[in-house]
């Protein structure tokens, strides 16, 4: 078969035309994947390994790295699943970090005086004994110093406008809590089991200290619409009451029901999330409207009066 010029051009251009099927970033619209915030986040977890292993770092402050690797894995977590992007994340990673650099040293102060006797009966032979002082350390005594920062942010500070604010920055709280206790028990020979350990304390552990003072700290975001100091204390004292007693009951259980009543933690947290964000929505709407009445009024006080 005999080929004109013509043809071979038609060829040609029509090859050049399919190449664009498997060249990517052909024009500008393929480019827009590296708008996406999500695209740089699952780079960064997905490659911030890579110069961390090339340091050569110890195996404490790899521990350390892998600790803080995680709790960074679970704000993302939180700040897209829970909180939908609708709060501040720099206020949540302050909050971490304040958690562990204050919360932790305030929690110690409270075990040698206020929790000391909890402590000291929380290893029990008696089941109902050992119960409350369980409630009493692991409970009331390490929700005591993730629940400041969040006290402090909705009633001093006024950072908290909505139930989600207060869900998000408790959360993020007990991930602060939850890496550094994570690290100091690695680290620590007498707990042994130190990839089991590294697991748990990565995975697990974090998602549930989040969760237990969430779940509280949703209490403490609805106190801020009370009136009265005494309506704004029950409140938040029911939400450290509920927090610290999941977290003494998980840490008292062991087996299977241990495992049940994690995911029960879980999809409580859910829906006190659900609601939370549902209120934002009805105080977001009625900002709006309050703002739309205001407009309406000083656009009816400039007009000119009519004679």
């Amino acid at each position: 078969m005999n080929l004109s010029r013509s043809d071979l051009q038609r060829g040609t251009s029509k090859m050049r035309s399919d190449l664009k099927l498997f060249v990517p970033y052909t024009n500008t619209d393929s480019l827009n994947t590296l708008k996406n915030p999500g695209t740089w986040m699952f780079l960064f977890f997905a490659f911030i390994v890579l110069p961390i292993n090339q340091a050569v770092p110890s195996e404490e402050e790899l521990v350390a790295m892998v600790m803080i690797y995680f709790a960074l894995a679970w704000v993302a977590y939180f700040y897209v699943v829970m909180a939908q992007r609708r709060t501040n994340l720099w206020i949540g990673l302050a909050t971490a970090v304040f958690a562990v650099v204050v919360g932790i040293p305030f929690g110690r102060a409270l075990k040698y005086t206020i929790f000391a006797p909890f402590y000291h009966i929380n290893s029990s032979p008696n089941d109902v004994v050992r119960f409350v002082g369980t409630v009493g350390s692991h409970g009331m005594a390490e929700e005591s110093l993730k629940f400041l920062p969040v006290i402090l942010l909705a009633f001093v500070f006024k950072q908290v406008k909505k139930p989600i604010d207060g869900m998000f920055y408790g959360a993020l709280a007990g991930l602060g809590f939850a890496a550094w206790e994570g690290y100091k028990y690695v680290i620590d020979p007498k707990y042994g089991g130190v990839l089991i350990q590294t697991l748990v304390r990565s995975t697990a552990l974090p998602m549930l200290h989040a969760a237990y003072t969430a779940i509280g700290c949703f209490f403490v975001a609805m106190a801020i619409f009370e009136k009265t100091t005494t309506g704004r204390i029950k409140l938040c004292a029911l939400g450290y009451l509920i927090s610290s007693t999941l977290h003494g009951i998980y840490d008292f259980l062991s087996g299977t029901p241990k495992s049940v009543l994690a995911m029960l933690i879980y999809f409580l947290m859910c829906a006190y999330a659900a609601q939370g964000r549902r209120i934002g929505e009805v105080l977001a709407g009625g900002h709006a409207a309050q703002a739309t009445s205001q407009a309406q009024v000083e656009e009816v006080q400039a007009a000119p009066a009519v004679v």
